[in-house]
């Protein structure tokens, strides 16, 4: 379906298009629009998700991948607990301020008000962060797919050639390798 388009590159391009909708609610102050961003951002980080996970899935092997998927799966309870915790204490430092600046919380830019901005200042500071982090996760999957190719395939990528690759030497039997795609 996607071509020529590779799933780790898939990966952080979603989060950091996903990034594009969450500054955007950040900035827009109605609410029928913002339905349909938040609407965005599901599906793009649906497809992160998704894409992410089969990549791990792909690349670790059938003896670990259990202990690593309960490992992400603990990583993203811990974050989000982190997340919920630190982003109201985030905005009312920041509300308080823009209050010491203006004298109140609100914001006026244009006919446009921002109650409480710093609320909306944490949502741009979170869709900064998903851009930046989409776009490293996008070159180093850049990276990771040039590793791969030169290790499985024997063909070194543009970003490889100057690297030299060789194979780790294992007393175990040789396991059938899985074809992957270059």
């Amino acid at each position: 379906m996607l071509g020529n388009f590779s799933r780790r590159r898939l990966f952080g391009l979603t989060i950091a298009a996903a990034a594009v909708p969450l500054a955007l609610i950040g900035l827009v102050p109605v609410l029928g629009a913002v339905v349909l961003f938040v609407v965005l951002i599901g599906a793009l980080s649906g497809i992160a998700y998704a894409t992410g996970f089969t990549i791990v899935g792909l690349e670790v092997d059938d003896d670990t991948r259990g202990r690593v998927f309960a490992f992400f799966q603990s990583s993203i309870q811990v974050i989000l607990f982190t997340v919920i915790a630190v982003v109201p204490l985030l905005s009312y430092a920041l509300t308080r301020v823009i209050v010491s600046l203006n004298g109140t919380g609100n914001v006026k830019i244009g006919n446009v008000t921002y109650a409480s901005a710093g609320q909306n200042a944490v949502i741009l500071l979170a869709a900064v962060v998903a851009f930046l982090l989409g776009m490293r996760a996008y070159r180093q999957m850049m990276t990771a797919r040039a590793c791969h190719c030169a290790r499985t395939c024997g063909r070194p990528s543009a970003t490889s050639r100057s690297r030299s690759w060789s194979l780790p030497t294992s007393t175990a039997a040789p396991r059938p390798a899985r074809r992957r795609a270059c």
